[in-house]
């Protein structure tokens, strides 16, 4: 029942956010009395960083997992995850954004608990990227300006503006336009 409730408040912070979904929404949608919520979690807030946390591991799992294969070189890891999220968003119609960066712009400024959170999430991607770059870097495959750690928090903030673009667009486009920057940037290449 605890994964369910996770599950259904998930989507429901994705589709409306934080704010504008209240606990009887999300416990009508998931049919669960009030009582179990509270058998749980002690709160929305402790609710939200149950979701973000169940998050990061989902995200870890099925998405970041292309860039730990060790059989294929660094590049070809590193972008194929940008290929691969790219499709993912595509076939979400581009109405699904990344749950971290929604939830930040609505929570970080508002809640400490959440925003820590936040924080934790969005540096395992950086630490993934930073490390996928830096074997790169290692095996001649990138010609980085940055050291990796530099770049990989570059990426993230410009994948996340991709994405809030993608949403307002309904469009892949900025997501190509990352995505052929990112290859050029690592390639050493003038943009």
């Amino acid at each position: 029942m605890r994964l369910h409730l996770i599950e259904t408040g998930a989507q429901a912070f994705m589709a409306k956010g934080y704010h504008a979904v209240g606990l009887k929404e999300i416990l009508d949608d998931a049919r669960v009395p009030k009582g179990s919520f509270y058998y749980y979690f002690r709160s929305k807030e402790d609710f939200c960083i149950a979701i973000i946390d169940h998050y990061i591991r989902l995200y870890a799992e099925r998405h970041l997992a292309v860039l730990y294969d060790k059989t294929r070189p660094a590049k070809d890891r590193l972008l194929a995850f940008f290929a691969q999220e790219k499709e993912y968003f595509r076939e979400k119609q581009c109405q699904h954004g990344c749950l971290l960066a929604k939830l930040a712009l609505e929570m970080a400024l508002l809640s400490e608990p959440i925003r820590a959170e936040l924080e934790r999430g969005m540096n395992g991607w950086i630490r993934t990227v930073a490390a996928c770059l830096a074997e790169g870097v290692a095996a001649g495959e990138f010609a980085l300006f940055r050291p990796p750690a530099v770049m990989a928090e570059f990426l993230y903030a410009s994948w996340a503006g991709a994405l809030t673009r993608m949403q307002a667009t309904r469009s892949v486009e900025p997501l190509d336009i990352f995505i052929a920057f990112a290859a050029r940037e690592i390639s050493g290449q003038p943009s």
